[in-house]
């Protein structure tokens, strides 16, 4: 309705002469072109769903430890995956972020990737404040890196 109604108003305006150049190229209106939303086809990959964080289980395995007294010790701890329930989906990345407390100077914070069923171990080297400080790790989030 608009295309017709912009036409007919140049037109009106000019009453029986004929247009210039820039005006018969400002009267020029395109039409809108309809897209249609494409369905997916049965070669497009299903979404990947989210491996749930409680399937994560991550465990301190402590490589090295040395004491200074009441200075506390000094760690090598490796983190140890372990998974419960579905397993990660095959030929999918994904990133692991972590967080390991008990440690001197706060959390640390720290990332790995899982693809299919590898993974690159991780270590942390880490202070306590005391031989009997407790390491903890929990994995914090799950996010796909590709597909």
């Amino acid at each position: 309705m608009a295309v017709v109604t912009a036409g007919v108003a140049v037109f009106l305006m000019l009453g029986d002469r004929e247009p210039s150049r820039a005006e018969q190229a400002a009267a020029v209106v395109l039409e809108p072109t309809v897209t249609t939303p494409v369905a997916p086809t049965a070669t497009d990959p299903a979404p990947v769903a989210t491996p749930p964080l409680s399937a994560v289980k991550l465990t301190p395995k402590i490589l090295s430890k040395k004491c200074y007294g009441s200075a506390g010790c000094n760690l090598e701890v490796e983190i140890d995956l372990g998974w419960e329930g579905a397993r990660v989906p095959t030929g999918s990345v994904w990133r692991v972020t972590y967080e390991m407390s008990g440690v001197e100077d706060g959390p640390v914070i720290g990332n790995f990737e899982i693809t299919d069923s590898r993974y690159d171990i991780k270590t942390e080297l880490v202070q306590t404040t005391s031989s009997k400080a407790k390491i903890v790790i929990k994995a914090t989030a799950i996010e796909l890196m590709s597909s």
